[in-house]
């Protein structure tokens, strides 16, 4: 088969907007038109926009050399030493005479005026409750308990601890985890707690309990660390980034790279852990984005030198930081996008001249915008929230609400024989991730249809496909597990089997939005949801080092990367409003949200309550109950959370058309463009002034060399020939002025050639430049600004926050 027959890999296919629940749209209806993301990576532009409004940008890559602080001492103190250098031997004698009495302190506790406990003094030990050693027996045994407290005595003490503890065999797992808190709560979390199942006579398994010593406090070792950071840096004289802290913040571009997959390769390369980095939010991967990352225990020198050996990124604006970034912290992401070989809908177009074109396209664009600066669009989710492959996302999290784990683990799993063969016989696609996508339906059929084991379809599996690899790693455990399809879907990371769960809840808002317009439009009527208490959920600084690698171009093995945690800061509780609410004006569609099914939200209380009821019940969407959500296995039960109806920029968005020749061509630099740019200026103003220091370092030696060689001479004959000198001076003058005025005319000829060559730009392109908040899709918005119902299938891309 001829490369331009090939079925393209990981394309939607057939399944339409419509199919999605994407239907409707707030823009007036106008001459509708298409056009190509992503001809160049470079087309798509990410920069985050941090929590304080600020765009990030790529500005510098190179370290920043500072002299060292070194710390003075107290002014004071140094004054008095200054004017009597015995004072200080003084003070200590009389310091050491009065230290039995001052051993005190000001407030009389026993303590040193610096807090630390003197020397012979005991430790204190806090005694444990009584009553919370009784919940431990009443769960374990008294004898089990004891040992627990002798264990921790000894390790609060500072003495030699007891061997563990065992406890008697626990059957409920509830149990279990409930005296894994009691002990990390009673003592303080000097005691370890362990699960060993390893005995299958026994009929539960054994809590295991091990003390350790206490650590250092918290103060202690954060003012010893930086101690020591800052040691290290004054013995070198130089420090190699701004800030103080033990958190590096820079910020991370990338071209062509998903953000967990740059994250690996930068911990790879300076020996790291990925754990130890932290962003706000993923990024698209084919893409050109900049986002601010930052990372535990790593210099700034150390992150700049390893980027010569990674692919497509670079780091830069180093700054040292006391507190690492945080999922979820930043409001949104600017998006500078070019859409090239655009055309009207309307096929009798393709016979209009290119100019005639190109103002039809912007007349539209503009119009378009406009609508959607004042009045917004449908918040749909988009495409990447589903998948991409014949098993939509949602379908997946439908069968897990269904609790057919089986359908729902082949659904994972599934392939397509015809791509697989391709793999098998051979083929070796020049891009990445086409190589990836065939080895993954190798390695789905092998395992699938039993002609290899495990180990044999994980070797040609992809690291990133992190969902199946953790499916055939369970079921190829050995014959018992191969039919625990439960277990299997456990063995998923939480976040990548949550999004799954996640794609049918937005499966149904999208179908739930697109009737409440289809029937009431922009109108606010009674029923209607709005929000009560819109606090936000606290963010966290966790980084699961087994994230899924989320593709937004359409290449995801999964759903995109819109988790819980990276989603907005969604509405928590909402209301519905009375007739006379509603009425008043004191709403707008704006303030209109709704629920994703879940057992903890509220459902309009018009026909739209009923729609999502008839809606679910479909056999073909899983006959479920959107008022019971909650299943036996508590990771599948389903809160829901609420979602506003309409969409708007962040800021003020705009837009430019105009007509071009070669795809290639950057109709908009990105930020790798701009700092190339100044390191070259940069260097060839460095490059003149070498060169004009040298010239007049010869001219010098050689005027000093005449003089010398001429004597009294070259004086006399200097003074003669200064008229000599103005002349010549004048006529240099007139020449500069006749180069110019060639350059001049060259510069004019040359935008003639400009304007001709124009004539021969028959392409139109379309460049947009907008910020949307972390939850919107920029391709929902490019199907509402090109006006083509199906122009968003175009672009399998979404925003990754």
């Amino acid at each position: 088969m001829a490369a331009t027959d090939k079925p393209q890999i990981g394309a939607h296919g057939v399944r339409l907007n419509r199919g999605l629940g994407i239907t409707e749209r707030i823009a007036p209806k106008m001459e509708s038109w298409t056009g190509e993301t992503r001809v160049r990576f470079t087309d798509f532009q990410v920069n985050e926009i941090s929590k304080d409004g600020t765009v990030v940008h790529l500005k510098e890559t190179k370290l920043v050399e500072l002299p060292a602080k070194s710390a003075p001492a107290p002014a004071s103190a140094a004054a008095t030493t200054a004017e009597n250098p015995k004072s200080q031997d003084t003070k200590e004698a009389s310091g050491d005479a009065q230290a039995p009495q001052g051993a005190e302190g000001p407030h009389g506790n026993g303590t040193r005026h610096n807090g630390a406990a003197p020397p012979d003094a005991a430790p204190e030990i806090p005694e444990p409750a009584a009553a919370d050693i009784q919940a431990i027996t009443d769960i374990t045994s008294a004898e089990f308990a004891e040992s627990l407290v002798a264990i921790y005595q000894a390790a609060a003490a500072k003495k030699t601890i007891p061997p563990p503890a065992r406890s008697p065999p626990l059957e409920d797992k509830d149990q279990r985890g409930q005296l894994h808190q009691l002990v990390r709560r009673v003592f303080h979390s000097l005691i370890d707690t362990t699960t060993d199942n390893s005995d299958p006579s026994l009929a539960g398994a054994i809590i295991v309990a091990s003390g350790r010593p206490p650590r250092p406090s918290k103060a202690y070792s954060q003012a010893n660390r930086m101690k020591t950071g800052s040691n290290r840096r004054n013995a070198k004289g130089k420090v190699k980034a701004e800030g103080e802290g033990e958190y590096l913040h820079f910020t991370l571009y990338k071209e062509n790279r998903d953000t967990m997959d740059a994250i690996h390769q930068l911990a790879r390369a300076g020996r790291a852990k990925p754990q130890h980095f932290a962003f706000a939010g993923t990024k698209d991967r084919r893409a050109a984005t900049a986002q601010r990352c930052s990372v535990r225990w790593l210099k700034a020198e150390n992150l700049h030198g390893v980027q010569a050996r990674v692919h497509g990124l670079v780091t830069g604006d180093y700054r040292y930081e006391r507190h690492p970034l945080h999922l979820g912290g930043l409001q949104g992401n600017e998006f500078v996008i070019t859409l090239k070989k655009c055309h009207l809908a309307d096929p009798a177009s393709e016979a209009l001249p290119a100019a005639a074109r190109e103002a039809a396209i912007r007349g539209a664009a503009e119009t378009a915008l406009e609508s959607m600066a004042s009045r917004g669009w449908l918040n749909y989710f988009g495409h990447q929230r589903f998948g991409t492959y014949a098993v939509g996302t949602h379908e997946v999290g439908r069968l897990i609400l269904q609790e057919d784990f089986e359908g729902a683990v082949d659904a994972i799993l599934s392939y397509k024989p015809e791509v697989a063969q391709r793999a098998v016989d051979g083929e070796d696609p020049a891009e990445a991730h086409l190589r990836d996508e065939l080895n993954r339906h190798r390695a789905c059929m092998l395992f699938q249809t039993g002609d290899g084991a495990a180990d044999d379809a994980l070797h040609y599996l992809p690291r990133r496909f992190t969902a199946e690899g953790a499916i055939m790693r369970h079921l190829g455990r050995n014959p018992a597990s191969r039919r625990d399809f439960h277990g299997a879907l456990n063995a998923i990371p939480r976040q990548l089997r949550n999004m799954y769960l996640h794609a049918y809840q937005s499966y149904v808002w999208n179908h739930a939005a697109s009737r409440r317009w289809a029937l009431h439009g922009d109108a606010v009527v009674e029923g209607d949801l709005v929000v009560v208490d819109a606090a936000p959920k606290p963010d966290t600084s966790v980084t699961d080092p087994e994230l899924v690698r989320a593709e937004p171009d359409g290449q995801a093995h999964g759903p995109g990367p819109h988790d819980d945690d990276d989603e907005p800061d969604e509405p928590t509780a909402a209301r519905a409003l009375t007739a006379e609410e509603a009425a008043s004006g004191r709403h707008t569609i704006h303030d209109v949200v709704l629920p994703s099914p879940g057992h903890a939200v509220l459902y309009p209380s018009n026909a739209l309550g009923a729609f999502y009821e008839s809606f679910m019940a479909r056999p073909e969407n899983g006959g479920l109950d959107p008022h019971s959500m909650t299943r036996r296995h508590r990771d599948f039960s389903l809160p829901g959370t609420y979602r506003r109806l309409t969409a708007r920029f962040l800021g003020v968005p705009a837009v430019e058309v105009r007509r071009y020749r070669d795809e290639e061509e950057q109709m908009h630099p990105t930020d790798l463009d701009r700092v190339r740019a100044a390191q070259a200026v940069e260097a060839q103003e460095a490059a003149a002034g070498r060169k004009r220091k040298w010239e007049a370092e010869q001219a010098q030696t050689q005027t000093q060399t005449q003089t010398q060689e001429q004597g009294p001479e070259a004086k006399k004959a200097k003074v003669e020939g200064q008229d000599d000198v103005v002349m010549g001076e004048a006529a240099e003058a007139v020449g500069t002025s006749a180069e110019a005025g060639k350059d001049a005319s060259a510069v004019t000829t040359e935008a003639a050639k400009t304007v001709v060559s124009d004539e021969e730009k028959t392409k139109v392109a379309v460049i947009v430049k907008f910020q949307l908040g972390k939850s919107a899709y920029a391709t929902v918005a490019l199907r509402e600004l090109m006006g083509e119902e199906d122009a968003g299938e175009q672009q399998t891309q979404e925003t990754s926050a």
